[in-house]
């Protein structure tokens, strides 16, 4: 838990969240999480190819006191390089942060969680 007692989540994702299976298969289940557990914070990592704006980033995700959302770029798709910017960006982001559960949504998405996590594990033992 953290300083007010709430269990702290973080969510990655790489798939984009304007893509149509985003609401279903992304947003209604985190949305359906705080309601069912009052104490929980969920910090959402969208890794996007593009800029979003303010306003389209409303109209996609209501805004919710307990749900916070971070946009990070990535790199267009050439390999396993490609996916090093996300997982550095995620890192320095993790470093100050702190987070009681990791969920990654999708295979880079896990990829990038996965090498960000043991980069902080080999800094602070």
């Amino acid at each position: 838990m953290d300083q007010s007692g709430n269990k702290r989540l973080l969510v990655v994702l790489y798939d984009g969240i304007e893509k149509t299976s985003f609401q279903s298969n992304v947003l209604m289940p985190l949305m359906q999480q705080l309601e069912q557990s009052p104490a929980l914070d969920i910090t959402l990592v969208a890794f996007e190819g593009s800029s979003i704006s303010p306003e389209k980033l409303i109209r996609i995700i209501p805004a919710h006191r307990a749900l916070h959302v971070v946009i990070m770029r990535h790199l267009p798709f050439v390999g396993k390089w490609s996916l090093w910017f996300s997982a550095l960006q995620l890192t320095t982001f993790l470093k100050k942060q702190n987070f009681h559960q990791v969920q990654a949504r999708g295979a880079f998405a896990g990829w990038i969680a996965q090498k960000a996590l043991a980069r902080l594990a080999r800094k602070f033992p």
